[in-house]
C-alpha cells in the first residue's frame, strides 16, 4: 500500500515497514534469554533497600584521606590503640612535662618554631597536645561536662553571693580577652530554645539557623497565617481550633489583669501547640551568628543572665571557657591520660585514653603526632560532647571569601599550620567517632 506524503509525490511503501516490522519481532524472540526458574527463597539473604544503598554511601564517607579533616565538635574522651607502644610508655619524664608545658604556652608548634629543639621529644609532644587553658577553674567541681547541673541541690553553699559577683567579674574580663585575640569571630550556639532567640531578636541580633529545614521556624518571625504551612487535616484543624481558644483564653485573662505565667498549666498547653517549640534544645536549634552581629552577641552575653544557673549545684558559676591559646585569667590544665594493655584475639594492643575537654586542635595534633610514630598504624575511638555535635554540621566559613584570606588572617593565632590549613579549608565537616591510620592515610567513620 502505498500513500502520499504531505501531499507531495513522494510515497511511502508501508508493507515494506510491516514485512520488515514482522521480520525483526520474530529474530527478537528467537534470541530471548532463557526463563528465570524460581528457587527458594534464602531468608539469610534478605536485606532493605536502605541495606543495598548504604554500601555505596559508607565507601564514599570511608575513602582513605591523608590528611585528617577538622571536627568541630568537643569530645570528652579519645581512646588510641597500637600494636607499638605509645611514645610516653605509661607515664611523663619531668623534662618531657617541662618541655611540653613550654611548647604549649610558646605555641612552638607553629610557623618556623617547629624546627626548635625545645620539645624535639615525642613525649613532650604528647603532653604538649595533651593541655588547655581553662576558665573558671575550681578542683573540687568538674566544670566540663556539666552533666549534675539539672540537679535542684546545691552541695556546695559556701559559694556566697560575693563569690558569685568575684567569679562573674573575672568571667567577664575573660571573655573578652578571649574574644578580642580571635581575628575572625562568628559563632554557634547549640542548643536553643525559643525564649532565647526571641531574646536575641529583641535585641535586634541577626543569625539563621542552618539545621533547621523549615524557613519559616528558622526566621522565627512565624505569625499565626505562618504557623500551618501545609494544607490542614483533621487534627491540625482540631490543634488550630485549641490554638485559638488559647488566644481568646490570654486576652480573657488580660482583661481581669492577669497572664499566662499565673496558670502553668494554659502556658504549657500553649508551648506545646507551637511548632517553634518543638525544636528546642534539639540539633536543629543550633544558631548562627556571624560578622558584625557577633559583637552585639558579645554584649549580650555580658549583659544578660542566660550564661549563669539560678538553681542546681552549678548555682552562680558562669559558663566554662576553654581555648587552645593563652587568655587573660585563664588557668592551664592538663588531660588525664591513661594507659594499658587490651587483648583483640589473640594480638595484644597497647592503648592510651585521653580524657577531658577535647578540643578539635587537641585531636588533630594527637592523630598526625601518632602517624608519624606508629609505624603499624593506630586506631581511636571517641565520645562527643552530644550538644555540641552539630557544631560539624555546618561550614561558617563564607562563601565569598577566598581561603587563603582566611588563612591570611588566623597565621599568627598560634595554631598549628596543617591544623589552620584545614581548618581555613571548605571541606565538608562531619562528627567523628572512630579514625583509623595505616599505610600514611587516615579512615573516618
Amino acid at each position: 500500500m502505498k500513500i502520499p506524503v504531505n501531499g507531495n509525490t513522494n510515497t511511502v511503501d508501508l508493507s515494506r515497514h510491516v514485512n520488515k516490522t514482522t521480520k525483526d519481532q520474530n529474530i527478537k524472540l528467537k534470541t530471548l534469554p532463557d526463563p528465570i526458574v524460581p528457587a527458594l527463597l534464602d531468608e539469610c539473604a534478605l536485606c532493605s533497600f536502605s541495606d543495598v544503598i548504604s554500601p555505596t554511601k559508607s565507601e564514599i564517607e570511608k575513602a582513605p584521606i591523608k590528611i585528617l579533616p577538622v571536627d568541630w565538635s568537643l569530645k570528652t574522651k579519645i581512646r588510641f590503640t597500637s600494636p607499638l607502644p605509645f611514645p610516653n610508655k605509661g607515664s611523663f619524664r619531668t623534662f618531657e612535662e617541662v618541655n611540653g608545658t613550654i611548647g604549649f604556652v610558646r605555641c612552638l608548634h607553629s610557623g618556623k618554631a617547629d624546627k626548635s629543639d625545645m620539645n624535639s621529644s615525642h613525649g613532650a609532644k604528647v603532653f604538649q597536645h595533651s593541655l588547655v587553658w581553662m576558665f573558671p577553674h575550681l578542683p573540687w567541681l568538674t566544670l566540663f561536662p556539666r552533666y549534675d547541673s539539672c540537679s535542684t541541690s546545691n552541695p556546695y553553699p559556701f559559694i556566697t553571693p560575693t563569690m558569685q559577683e568575684a567569679m562573674h567579674s573575672k568571667w567577664c574580663k575573660s571573655f573578652c580577652s578571649l574574644s578580642a585575640s580571635i581575628p575572625v569571630l562568628h559563632a554557634l550556639i547549640s542548643p536553643t530554645t525559643k525564649g532565647f532567640r526571641q531574646a536575641l531578636q529583641e535585641e535586634g541580633i541577626s543569625f539563621t539557623m542552618p539545621l533547621c529545614e523549615n524557613k519559616d521556624l528558622s526566621d522565627d518571625t512565624m505569625d499565626e497565617e505562618s504557623t500551618h504551612w501545609n494544607p490542614l487535616n483533621e487534627e491540625e484543624e482540631e490543634k488550630l481550633e485549641e490554638v485559638i481558644e488559647e488566644e481568646e483564653t490570654e486576652t480573657w485573662l488580660e482583661n481581669l489583669g492577669l497572664s499566662q505565667d499565673a496558670l502553668p498549666s494554659i502556658s504549657k498547653k500553649k508551648r506545646r501547640s507551637d511548632p517553634t517549640y518543638q525544636i528546642d534544645r534539639k540539633s536543629k536549634s543550633l544558631v548562627y551568628v556571624e560578622d558584625l552581629e557577633t559583637q552585639a552577641l558579645l554584649n549580650f552575653l555580658l549583659n544578660s543572665s542566660f550564661c549563669t544557673l539560678k538553681i542546681g549545684p552549678m548555682v552562680g558559676i558562669p559558663p566554662t571557657l576553654l581555648a587552645p591559646t593563652a587568655f587573660l585569667e585563664g588557668t592551664l590544665q592538663s588531660l588525664q591520660i591513661r594507659h594499658g594493655r587490651i587483648k583483640r584475639g589473640s594480638e595484644e594492643l597497647y592503648s592510651m585514653e585521653v580524657s577531658g575537654p577535647l578540643l578539635p586542635n587537641a585531636i588533630h595534633s594527637l592523630c598526625s603526632l601518632f602517624g608519624n610514630t606508629q609505624e603499624n598504624g593506630f586506631s581511636a575511638v571517641l565520645s562527643s560532647y552530644n550538644p555540641t555535635t552539630p557544631f560539624s554540621l555546618v561550614n561558617p566559613l563564607s562563601p565569598t571569601v577566598p581561603c587563603i584570606f582566611a588563612q591570611n588572617n588566623m597565621a599568627d593565632c598560634g595554631l598549628p599550620q596543617q591544623f589552620l590549613q584545614e581548618m581555613c579549608s571548605k571541606s565538608e565537616n562531619t562528627p567523628l567517632k572512630m579514625i583509623t591510620f595505616k599505610n600514611g592515610l587516615f579512615t573516618c567513620s
